[in-house]
C-alpha cells in the first residue's frame, strides 16, 4: 500500500489555513495512507451531494459509538466509552392555510464566526476517538457530511482543500491531548436506549418499548441478586440497600413465575441453598 500526499493548494486556500487553530505543531508535509483512490478523485470532481449520496452506505456517517443492534433486540445497552457529537436544535413555526400551526425541529447550523474550521477538526478528533481503526476516506466522509448537514457555509465558504486539511491533519494527530474535550462529550446517564429498529419491525412505540424494557431488565437485577438462602423479606432489604426499586409485589411475583419459593422456613433444601439464584438475562431479553 502507497502512502501519497494529495496537495492541490491554490494561494488562497493556503492563505485560509490561518483561520484553522488546532492547537498543534504543523508539519512541512502530512502523508496519509490512501486505500480508495477511486473515493479520493469522487471527492475532488463530485458535489458534496452526490458525493454524500454515492457513499452513503460504503462510508455510513456516524454520531456516535454504539453498536449496530439487531433488529430483534428491544434496546442498545450504552457502553462506559460512549461518546456522541452534540448537536444543537431550534423548533421552527409554521402556519398552514387553515390557521393552524405545525412545529418541527432543525438543527442549528454553525455560522462563519463561531470557530467552523476548528469546530470540523475537533469533531474528526472525536470520530478517531470513536473508532480509533476509522480510515482515512471514511473520516474525510463524514466530514463532507457535517460541512453539507451543519456548517452554514455561504459566507467565507471552506473549500474542498480546507475540508482535505483538516481530515488529513486529525488523522494524523495523536488524540489524547484531547481528552479533556473528548470528556465533555461524554454526558450521557442513561444506561441503555431503546433501538429504533426494533419498533419499527414490529410496528410499537418507543413508550410501549421502553415500559417493556424497563420490566425485562428490572427481572434481571433481580435475577442476578436474588438469594434463595435468604427470606422474601431479606432480600428486600438487600435490593433497597442496592438502590433497586423492587417493591414486595413485584417480588411476590417474580418469585411465582420463577418457581422459587418465598416461604423458606418449610423448605430445608431452600434453606441450604448456598449462592444466588442463577437467572438467564438473554431468555429475559428474547422472550
Amino acid at each position: 500500500m502507497l502512502c501519497i500526499n494529495i496537495k492541490k493548494r491554490s494561494d488562497q486556500s493556503i492563505n485560509s489555513k490561518r483561520h484553522i487553530r488546532t492547537d498543534r505543531i504543523q508539519k512541512d508535509k502530512v502523508v496519509v495512507e490512501i486505500k480508495d483512490y477511486e473515493y479520493i478523485t469522487n471527492f475532488w470532481n463530485l458535489s458534496h451531494k452526490d458525493l454524500i449520496e454515492k457513499y452513503r452506505e460504503k462510508y455510513p456517517f456516524f454520531e456516535n459509538n454504539l453498536e449496530e443492534a439487531n433488529e430483534d433486540i428491544p434496546y442498545i445497552t450504552i457502553p462506559e466509552n460512549y461518546c456522541c457529537i452534540k448537536r444543537y436544535w431550534f423548533k421552527e413555526k409554521t402556519k398552514l392555510n387553515n390557521g393552524n400551526c405545525v412545529y418541527s425541529n432543525r438543527v442549528c447550523k454553525i455560522k462563519d464566526g463561531n470557530g467552523r474550521r476548528k469546530k470540523l477538526f475537533l469533531n474528526a478528533i472525536v470520530r478517531k476517538y470513536m473508532y480509533p481503526q476509522i480510515e482515512f476516506e471514511h473520516l474525510l466522509h463524514c466530514l463532507a457530511n457535517e460541512l453539507y448537514y451543519y456548517i452554514n457555509n455561504s459566507k467565507d465558504p471552506i473549500s474542498k482543500q480546507e475540508l482535505y486539511d483538516i481530515a488529513e491533519n486529525a488523522y494524523n494527530e495523536n488524540i489524547d491531548k484531547y481528552s479533556t474535550m473528548i470528556k465533555q462529550q461524554q454526558t450521557e446517564k442513561r444506561k441503555w436506549i431503546i433501538n429504533p429498529q426494533y419498533c419499527i419491525k414490529y410496528n410499537l412505540s418507543a413508550k410501549t418499548v421502553r415500559n417493556m424494557v424497563k420490566g425485562k431488565i428490572n427481572n434481571e437485577l433481580i435475577g442476578l441478586y436474588y438469594d434463595c438462602s435468604k427470606s422474601l423479606k431479606e432480600n428486600l432489604s438487600t435490593f433497597k440497600a442496592l438502590n433497586l426499586k423492587v417493591g414486595k409485589s413485584k417480588l411476590y411475583e417474580w418469585c411465582k413465575e420463577n418457581n422459587i419459593p418465598t416461604n423458606i422456613k418449610n423448605n430445608q433444601s431452600t434453606k441450604n441453598t448456598v449462592g444466588l439464584y442463577l437467572y438467564n438475562p438473554i431468555s429475559a431479553i428474547a422472550g
